[in-house]
């Protein structure tokens, strides 16, 4: 499982926090941003299992997660073009078929980070170094997938979730997405956390409840309704107690 969570959380930062907005409209026009956005994948793919080139079909198998990434997303902006209907149905299809190809890693019998780290001395993870020991830590790297997903991934999530589930006319957060990236991060970190932090929730989505009171509930440029709300609250609570269930 060592090389699949780290090309999980390759995936998740390529397709979430590195897939800018103007990035995402370069793939939504043209092969070439798809090929562009592939292209980031493979290179955090790269980065994150670097010991494990040295085995001939690691570089391989990479190769396949590179152009696989590319021909998912290029048949996903064909289909909502073709059907004008971008749903959530096809991005959760989308993301399982990427989860689905990184996990065909599994089968492959790749020797331990150990004995990888023997056979090179380059990558991100060198010698017994801070960083080095963060990489070969399990439980940093289902941190960090975790939090990725109750912060960028949630935005693109609740979107969809809006749009099947709210009728209403969506248009997806560009000013306000980041501050409500900050209150999910803040939010699951409470929740986390031992001792009784959980508390400090209910004060932080009180604050939040007042100003989209004082909003009425609007939306647009910043996403106000209570649809927001209390979708992304229960995701950032949700992924807390995954991770305080998993340090206890």
């Amino acid at each position: 499982m060592f090389l699949f969570y780290r090309l999980l959380l390759a995936h998740f930062i390529a397709d979430f926090p590195l897939q800018f907005t103007k990035l995402f409209r370069l793939k939504t026009e043209g092969i070439k941003g798809t090929i562009l956005h592939g292209s980031v994948f493979g290179i955090t793919a790269v980065l994150l299992s670097t010991h494990f080139l040295v085995f001939k079909w690691m570089g391989i198998f990479l190769i396949f997660l590179w152009i696989f990434h590319i021909f998912t997303d290029w048949l996903k902006i064909k289909l909502i073009n073709h059907y004008k209907n971008d749903s959530l149905a096809l991005f959760l299809l989308d993301q399982m078929l990427h989860i689905a190809a990184i996990g065909v890693v599994i089968l492959f019998n790749f020797p331990s980070i150990e004995l990888a780290k023997s056979r090179t001395s380059v990558g991100i993870a060198i010698g017994s170094s801070f960083i080095s020991r963060l990489y070969s830590n399990d439980l940093f790297i289902i941190f960090c997938i975790f939090y990725i997903l109750a912060t960028f991934t949630a935005t693109v999530l609740i979107y969809y979730l809006k749009k099947t589930y709210a009728h209403s006319n969506v248009s997806f957060p560009v000013k306000g997405k980041y501050y409500d990236i900050m209150e999910r991060a803040l939010i699951t970190t409470l929740v986390m956390l031992p001792g009784y932090f959980y508390f400090l929730v209910g004060l932080v989505i009180g604050i939040k409840w007042s100003i989209c009171r004082e909003k009425n509930f609007g939306e647009g440029d910043y996403d106000f309704s209570r649809f927001n709300l209390i979708a992304s609250s229960s995701i950032a609570i949700l992924v807390g107690v995954i991770l305080r269930w998993i340090i206890s």
